[in-house]
């Protein structure tokens, strides 16, 4: 208990151990003991309050241990117990086997308090080092750490050879080595074949191996704790090099159709051959077949298309070996001849034929010139033709191998050539409207006559005839659309030859002349008339007229308003006035063709513009276009522009002012002209002409409404706007007032009454 005027009063039994605050209310305990636990309570009286809190007093965790009942055990075997003890209160325990929680499974559980660990069946993975580690709510500690020698194995047991092949050249060296998990670590012993060999270490070295060492290896090992055995095998197989192989065929050449067969030959044993052609695997079908073990392989028939390099590849577990290569060429032939040369040859010149015929190997050849040999040769060559060697001649090829022949036939026919080609025409000259004939004159025999203008091909029609033999053309009548450059082109089987070209110029004419040059023409121009008659040959004999009439020029286009100051919302005319003779008259703004809309229209005669009613989209530069018979002409440009406002203004800047801080208040309307403005203040007038409005070092007498009037000097039209500034007073506030009153502050914690104050 606590008063004011008096100290506090303790118990004996706490005495020299607690120590109070009564300014903050808190409670000091040293020296702490396990009775100084409990409820403590704390009451106030002035103000009235009541608090509580439990303490509780615990004794620090220490001496922290295990014993376990066995540490050699045997995995699978043997189980153990471990307790933990300690010293302190309120303790709880937790186990770690190195650093991970251990937890309750069917072989590992815990007594209720989690003093003692029981392991039943241990493995080799609960040899710890395992800990205890018990805490308090004021401190913890760990034990120092329990290890477990736990027998185990042999098991996983692994047979490594090095080096590691498939199979095994005679006289390598290997190394068998045998592995085991086993604690304590295990003993060996190796059998080859069943048959026990004098060897006890976990490895085997065999060195320069025979074939005779081919067999199975099998490794022992043996735990003598655990009274346990493991075995494990492997084979190993020792073989010969292969030295040679060789590829032969037996019987007669590989003929086209005929049966044909590939041996391959072989030093050693070997566990496969392989046959390439052109380096690729040869397959079986139903035409090539393999004997039992792939040593020939037989072609039933051999073809063509079995032409190719073939190799067989003879393999076992320690080598590869190829054969020579063995190039396989199919006899077959000869099919029948290709006689190449010419079918037709011309006269004096020389040809060359020749004969080839598909075979393996090449055949001999054979000319005959209608049934009588001429030579023994794929080639034969006539140096100077002439109509005596027209005929039939044969080529005969003969396989000496196959024992066949063949034979192809070629028939040559020797012509005369084309020397010369002349266009004659008819003795008269082309006149229109009358026949006219060309003759293609040739020196030679030609097969046909093409004939051309312009170096196009000319073709029959109502109008243009052809001779049977195209001889000759006749226009009938000729006329003016035939003039051109004609040719006659004569071709027959050895040669061409082109006539050279005649030029066909139609007589006609004159026509009427005609007179051209304009039939208007301004006053003081100049003006050019000429005269032409189409006629061949040229004649002057006809005759043509022609009218001129002469106008007067636009002189001068203006464009005139009216009124002559636009007020928008008002109408407005313009009026283009020409000087001189108009036929129309266009209008353009800012330079393109002007639109017309509801209240933009157009005159009768496009003399004027009628804006009903003028509006400041309508501001822009004006143009009217003049347009005479022969010429236009445009008017200097006129700029509208419309007057309109002053619209409401817009005031910017501060609404609150304050000591010693300048203010600026600008107003502004949309205006044509641009507005004049003055200020009024409270109804006054501030005489200030001007946009901007500037307070210097403004006080509370500056507060109040300001308008700004805004006035369109040549409307004399005005509008206003109005902004209210309010003085705003520093931060300390205005200026005080004395006097007396009562003041209330809001302390935390408890309230008090603190008095009255007077200023």
């Amino acid at each position: 208990m606590w008063f004011p005027e008096s100290e506090p009063h303790l118990l004996n039994t706490y005495e020299n151990r607690i120590t109070f605050n009564s300014t903050t209310g808190s409670l000091f305990h040293e020296s702490v003991t396990l009775n100084d636990s409990g409820l403590y309570v704390l009451q106030g009286f002035m103000p009235l309050i009541m608090a509580n809190i439990t303490l509780s007093v615990l004794v620090p965790v220490s001496n922290v241990s295990v014993s376990a009942n066995a540490t050699d055990l045997i995995e699978f075997h043997d189980s153990v117990s471990i307790i933990c003890s300690a010293a302190g209160s309120s303790m709880t325990f937790h186990w770690l086997n190195r650093s991970s929680d251990i937890k309750v499974t069917d072989h590992v559980q815990l007594s209720d308090d989690n003093r003692t660990l029981t392991i039943s069946s241990v493995s080799r993975y609960d040899k710890g080092p395992m800990y205890c580690m018990v805490s308090n709510a004021v401190s913890n500690e760990t034990s120092k750490a329990i290890l477990f020698d736990i027998k185990y194995g042999p098991s996983d047991l692994r047979l490594t050879i090095k080096p590691r092949e498939t199979a095994y050249r005679t006289g390598s060296d290997l190394t068998l080595s045998c592995y085991s998990q086993s604690n304590p670590p295990a003993s060996y012993q190796w059998d080859f074949n069943g048959k026990i060999l004098n060897q006890n270490s976990s490895s085997l070295i065999l060195q320069n191996v025979k074939q005779n060492q081919t067999g199975n290896y099998t490794c022992w090992a043996y735990n003598n704790v655990t009274l346990k055995s493991a075995s494990v095998g492997r084979r190993i197989d020792i073989m010969e090099l292969i030295s040679w192989v060789n590829l032969t065929y037996t019987g007669p050449q590989p003929t086209d159709n005929q049966t044909f067969t590939l041996n391959c030959t072989v030093s050693q044993k070997v566990h496969s051959i392989i046959w390439l052609k052109d380096g690729w695997p040869l397959y079986p079908n139903k035409r090539i077949t393999f004997s039992k073990r792939n040593s020939s392989v037989t072609f039933s028939p051999v073809q063509l298309s079995d032409n190719g390099i073939y190799v067989c590849e003879a393999n076992n577990a320690v080598s590869n070996k190829t054969s020579p290569e063995f190039q396989l060429l199919v006899n077959f032939g000869p099919e029948k001849p290709i006689i190449s040369g010419p079918a037709i040859a011309e006269a004096g010149s020389g040809v060359t034929l020749n004969c080839t015929a598909a075979s393996q190997p090449p055949s001999q050849y054979t000319w005959y010139f209608n049934g009588t040999k001429v030579t023994q040769s794929p080639v034969y060559k006539i140096n100077v033709l002439t109509s005596a060697n027209s005929g039939l001649y044969t080529c005969v090829a003969f396989n000496s191998v196959t024992g066949r022949n063949s034979s192809s036939e070629e028939q040559l026919t020797v012509i005369d050539p084309i020397t010369r080609v002349n266009i004659n025409a008819s003795a008269r000259q082309p006149i229109q409207n009358r026949t006219f004939l060309l003759v293609c004159e040739v020196i030679g025999r030609p097969r046909f006559i093409l004939w051309q203008k312009e170096r196009q091909p000319l073709f029959p029609n109502n109008q243009i005839i052809f001779s049977k033999d195209n001889s000759s053309v006749t226009f009938s009548p000729v006329q003016l659309s035939d003039n051109g450059i004609y040719t006659c082109e004569a071709n027959n089987a050895v040669s061409n030859k082109t006539s050279p070209e005649f030029q066909l110029l139609v007589n006609f004419g004159p026509e009427e002349p005609i007179i051209s040059g304009p039939a208007i023409a301004e006053s003081g121009s100049g003006v050019t008339l000429n005269c032409t008659a189409v006629s061949q040959p040229p004649r002057r004999n006809n005759s043509s007229k022609k009218e001129l009439r002469v106008i007067a020029a636009i002189s001068s286009v203006l464009v005139r308003p009216s009124p002559t100051i636009p007020i928008q919302f008002s109408n407005l005319t313009l009026s283009c006035d020409v000087t001189g003779p108009a036929v129309a008259i266009n209008w353009l703004k800012e330079g393109q063709p002007l639109h017309l809309n509801n209240t933009v229209t157009l005159l009768a005669d496009n003399s004027s513009i009628f804006f009903s009613p003028v509006q400041k989209f309508d501001d822009g530069s004006y143009q009217c276009v003049a347009i005479s018979l022969l010429s236009n002409k445009t008017s200097p440009a006129y700029l509208v522009l419309v007057n309109y406002g002053p619209e409401t203004p817009v005031i910017t800047g501060p609404t609150e002012i304050k000591a010693g801080v300048t203010v600026k208040l600008t107003c502004f309307a949309y205006s044509q002209p641009p507005s004049q403005y003055y200020w009024i203040f409270k109804g006054e007038d501030a005489t200030i002409a001007s946009a901007q409005l500037t307070i210097h070092n403004p006080s509370v007498l500056n507060e109040g409404q300001y308008t700004c009037v805004a006035r369109n000097p040549l409307l004399n039209i005005t509008s206003t706007a109005t902004v209210s500034l309010k003085f705003v007073y520093p931060s300390a506030g205005p200026p005080q007032v004395s006097g007396g009153g009562l003041t209330f502050m809001i302390l935390v914690g408890f309230p008090f009454l603190i008095g009255w104050t007077s200023r």
